[in-house]
């Protein structure tokens, strides 16, 4: 309703609306109504703010605006949607009950009971599932789950509103169950437990026995397995490979070997903890007489690697002994040529200072020697030679008995 006191041209009013979404209707004298140009989404766009401009027909025209604020208000008109086609969880096995799996999510911009969501399990016929979901997408497990029963379960949930009229929608859930080492290998060849193994051996056999096979109920490393001989094989006589399970001979068959052998296997997983299994087997051996006795060096052989073990230690040992001897010997040596080089030194030192002070001590001209000196010392000069000092001078006086002040005393 608009008003307008003026009257005739003056009080004539017209309206208009300038909005790509709303427009005006007139209905009659001064009386307009807002309709929709085009259908509105409270999702996309809830709140409108449209001005709303009024002029009358005077001179001059006079005009009024006013703004007019629209609530889109809601209805359910949009589905529920999860935010995945498939939600995939993982879970160990054995895990206690009520063990969490995961949450599952959709998501509805509807408002109130329109957005409110309920999640649920879709059960098929005879499906007994160990699972249950909360109205708020917990999924959770209802007893402890056997991986070795059933590694993986896949089904379906639903999700609806609480709008009128509700809408829903569904989506895939994939549970895989993880293994954890909970069972230990067992054997399947042998059989049974002790077992009786007759072997009948010729020089031209192989050294191929049988093969032991196990299995085990777990995956992955949980189900790696490895053979070895843990007992019986007191004379080395086979051996094992410890990924095959195939039972061998270790070394040449005498005569000597023939009998019965007491073996006890064993089969290992790679898990953690690790898990095992025993086997006994009671090996009848037969050898040929075509089979060669034992020789001398039969013993050695048996017990080659014992051996090999020591003769490698005592090498070892005797090697770093020489090493250690040779080098306290060249140690000694250059320590005693050293020494010795300077004790030469040293002596060579003394001979040259003792020089020094008898020649300052006897030095003297040849024209002031005493003519007593002179006539005395010349049968003894011809007994020794002319060195270049005066030696010979002290050993005369010494021959004489006299004091070597003699020589200034006569001057």
């Amino acid at each position: 309703m608009v008003t307008d006191n003026d009257v005739g041209q003056n009080g004539e009013v017209s309206c208009n609306v300038k909005h790509v979404t709303f427009k005006l209707q007139s209905m009659g004298s001064k009386e307009y109504k807002i309709i929709l140009n085009k259908p509105v989404d409270r999702e996309t766009q809830g709140h409108y703010n449209i001005p709303v401009s009024c002029q009358d027909k005077g001179l001059p025209p006079l005009k009024s605006v006013k703004s007019l604020s629209i609530q889109v208000t809601d209805i359910n008109d949009v589905q529920p949607q999860f935010t995945k086609d498939t939600f995939q969880f993982l879970t160990y096995e054995n895990k206690d009950k009520d063990f969490p799996i995961g949450f599952v999510n959709a998501t509805d911009p509807d408002l109130e009971s329109a957005g409110q969501l309920t999640y649920s399990l879709l059960r098929k016929e005879k499906s007994n599932l160990p699972f249950l979901i909360t109205s708020y997408g917990f999924i959770s497990a209802t007893m402890s789950l056997d991986r070795e029963k059933q590694d993986v379960y896949k089904f379906e949930v639903f999700v609806k509103d609480n709008g009128s009229p509700s809408l829903n929608d569904t989506a895939n859930v994939v549970v895989e169950i993880l293994d954890q080492n909970d069972n230990a290998p067992y054997f399947t060849y042998p059989s049974s437990d002790p077992y009786t193994l007759n072997v009948q051996y010729h020089p031209q056999s192989k050294s191929d026995i049988t093969v032991l096979r196990a299995s085990d109920g777990d995956s992955g490393n949980n189900a790696f397995l490895r053979y070895a001989i843990i007992q019986g094989n007191d004379k080395q006589l086979f051996s094992m490979n410890s990924h095959s399970g195939a039972l061998s001979f270790s070394r040449q068959v005498y005569l000597n070997d023939a009998g019965s052998y007491e073996l006890v296997f064993v089969v290992k997983d790679s898990g953690s903890p690790v898990q095992s299994s025993t086997t006994s087997v009671t090996l009848v051996l037969a050898v040929s007489n075509e089979t060669s006795p034992m020789s001398k060096s039969g013993p050695l052989q048996s017990s080659g690697r014992v051996h090999m073990t020591w003769v490698i230690i005592i090498v070892s040992s005797a090697v770093i002994i020489s090493v250690a001897i040779v080098v306290s010997i060249t140690l000694c040596i250059m320590k005693c040529i050293k020494h010795r080089d300077n004790t030469a030194a040293a002596t060579k030192n003394t001979a040259y200072q003792a020089e020094g002070q008898l020649q300052n001590k006897y030095k003297v001209q040849s024209r002031t020697l005493p003519k007593l000196l002179l006539k005395c010392s010349r049968p003894v000069l011809g007994q020794y030679p002319r060195v270049g000092n005066f030696n010979f001078i002290e050993k005369y006086s010494k021959f004489q008995g006299l004091e070597p002040t003699l020589s200034s005393s006569l001057e």
